[in-house]
């Protein structure tokens, strides 16, 4: 998911020990400010990315099922 690449993640005891292990304690590296460790991890552009993907797909698939309906009711219709 990071093509090659390796996200480094830190946060400290007194961290986790005020907000827990699910609070915004963790700081990525090249980040402004602390996330939580799912957000830390998580590279948005790409998950945006297979969203666009997702999203084109599932158009092709109503199109592709739109067009078999069509042609079914010209069949029918002969």
């Amino acid at each position: 998911m990071y093509d090659g690449k390796l996200p480094i993640v830190v946060t400290d005891m007194k961290q986790l020990k005020e907000h827990g292990p699910a609070g915004a304690v963790f700081r990525r590296f090249g980040r402004p400010h602390n996330q939580t460790l799912i957000e830390a991890i998580g590279n948005p552009r790409r998950e945006a990315y297979d969203a666009r993907k997702q999203a084109e797909y599932a158009a092709r698939q109503r199109e592709h099922k739109e067009e078999l309906r069509r042609i079914a009711a010209q069949h029918r219709a002969e």
